[in-house]
């Protein structure tokens, strides 16, 4: 990330940030799994869900400014 734009890295810190949460998460949802708490194992696989939709705009903020650099 050397060399790249603040708005770069605040992007990519951004994404970096919902993948870590994504992956603790799933982390959860298998300890979940394991004691077989079916409650507990939806409401980790509600919450991924908004995980994966934050990281998806994130992302998509990122690459789109990354096109932007390109013009």
């Amino acid at each position: 990330m050397s060399g790249e734009c603040d708005h770069c890295k605040r992007l990519f810190d951004d994404v970096e940030k919902h993948l870590e949460h994504i992956s603790e998460l799933s982390k959860e949802q298998v300890r979940a799994l394991e004691r077989h708490d079916l409650p507990w194992v939806d409401r980790m696989d509600q919450e991924l869900e908004h995980a994966m939709g934050a990281k998806e705009r994130s992302l998509g903020a990122l690459k789109e400014h990354w096109r932007d650099h390109e013009h």
